[in-house]
């Protein structure tokens, strides 16, 4: 008996894929291969589609929101023939405004019939008004079930309930079964889970649910006993609970047989956000010293709640976070260029060989950081013998040491101009701010 299972190269630690093109259409998905129960070796290929809503375009129809998609998938063999190619038409309605300038995902599912074998896969997303596209290609390997018991597919998924409603796209043996495509949720955590198992026997067997970190540390377990008879259907809801911010990987365990599926915990401000990031491109994981620095470099425009957030994440999902923190700050996002993140990186180095010192980056200064934050000023008055030999600064002191003034013109970062003042009170070559 053959089955498939699809590879996604972009990151090891997850098969989440997502795109998120320059200019493009961002979309997230995610898929699960189940079983034909009928002996014939062919399995359904469930590919899920979650697409943010501030991606679409809505136009009025009858009193609400309408978004017309075009979603697209092509499977070709080994020897590049092509074997399904299919376009469903989507409307999809929101009932306001701010719903359709939100990042909620509104969910699709397509399901196909196939045989097992080696695959590649590209799908595809077109909002209709905006003529705008998103694509992704995924690799689709054969594999063998081997041994008695097999566990196929785990399926994260954000809602699970019983139904008759058999026309439901996300219907499935007897359940509703929302996808989550993204896999990521929120503390605390509570994981609905769908899977199938055969070839165990039957009766009672225990099946273990461990969740592990990153780096293979076991965080929460507990065990549940079922009952099982052939090719049976599991479905429960894992109530984690809190565990905190970072990637996972929940292991089912059936007498020595497992199986794997990874998830991420993060919060709720970024989710969506965060969604079209990870595993858009494999991002390593920053070491100790890297997200040190990295964070003194970013804190000089970041806000606090950003630098708080940054804190709270671990080292594999900190990269991700600074992807999007320049992103978000594009002037331009609509080209490949970050504008102000180059101009940023540029001022860092002048800093570095203009403002160092003996025992501090010139970044660390308080000139460096001034000019990182708001550039070349406009005038600088330098005076030698200090502040009270500057003409137009009005000081209550008669400082003396060397000092520099950097006046920034109306505009750009300031309304109505500013003026920084710095003074070399050591005489050590380190200007710090007056006062």
């Amino acid at each position: 008996m053959r089955w498939i299972i699809l590879i996604f190269s972009l990151i090891a630690f997850s098969h989440i894929v997502v795109m998120a093109q320059e200019g493009g259409l961002g979309f997230i998905y995610d898929y699960s291969v189940f079983p034909v129960p009928d002996g014939s070796g062919d399995c359904y290929l469930e590919i899920y589609f979650g697409i943010p809503c501030n991606q679409l375009t809505f136009e009025k129809v009858e009193g609400s929101l309408e978004a017309n998609l075009l979603l697209g998938v092509r499977l070709l063999d080994e020897d590049g023939n092509v074997v399904l190619e299919d376009i469903e038409g989507v409307k999809k309605s929101v009932s306001s405004l701010e719903e359709a300038e939100s990042e909620r995902l509104i969910l699709e599912q397509l399901t196909y019939r196939i045989e097992g074998g080696y695959y590649r896969g590209e799908l595809g997303v077109t909002d209709v008004l905006s003529k705008t596209t998103g694509t992704s290609i995924m690799e689709i390997e054969e594999i063998k079930d081997i041994g008695d018991g097999i566990i196929y597919d785990l399926q994260l998924a954000s809602n699970i309930y019983t139904s008759e409603d058999e026309q439901s796209i996300f219907f499935k043996n007897g359940f509703i079964v929302l996808p989550n495509p993204s896999r990521i949720y929120r503390e605390p955590v509570n994981i609905p889970l769908y899977f199938e198992v055969n070839h165990f026997g039957d009766g009672e067997k225990v099946v273990e649910y461990i969740i592990a970190d990153a780096a293979g540390e076991k965080k929460w377990a507990m065990e549940r006993r079922y009952s099982v008879s052939g090719h049976s259907i599991l479905v429960d809801t894992l109530k984690v609970g809190e565990i905190g911010v970072g990637y996972y990987q929940l292991i089912v365990r059936i007498e020595g047989v497992e199986k794997r599926k990874t998830f991420v915990v993060y919060s709720e401000e970024y989710e969506a956000e965060i969604a079209l990031l990870l595993q858009s491109k494999s991002l390593k994981p920053y070491t100790e010293e890297e997200s040190a620095r990295i964070r003194k470099e970013i804190s000089i425009i970041a806000d606090k709640e950003e630098i708080e957030l940054y804190d709270s994440l671990p080292l594999e999902l900190r990269p991700y976070f600074v992807e999007r923190f320049w992103k978000r700050r594009d002037p331009t996002p609509e080209t490949q260029f970050n504008e102000l993140k180059e101009a940023f990186y540029e001022r860092l180095e002048y800093v570095n060989e203009k403002f160092s010192i003996s025992n501090k980056e010139g970044w660390q200064t308080d000139m460096g950081r001034v000019y990182l934050k708001y550039g070349e000023p406009d005038e600088i008055s330098s005076q030698p013998m200090g502040l009270s030999s500057m003409v137009g600064i009005d000081v209550s002191t008669f400082e003396t040491e060397p000092t520099e003034a950097w006046e920034y013109h109306s505009g750009g970062e300031f309304h109505t101009g500013a003026i920084f003042i710095f003074v070399d009170y050591d005489n050590d070559g380190e200007y710090n701010f007056f006062g």
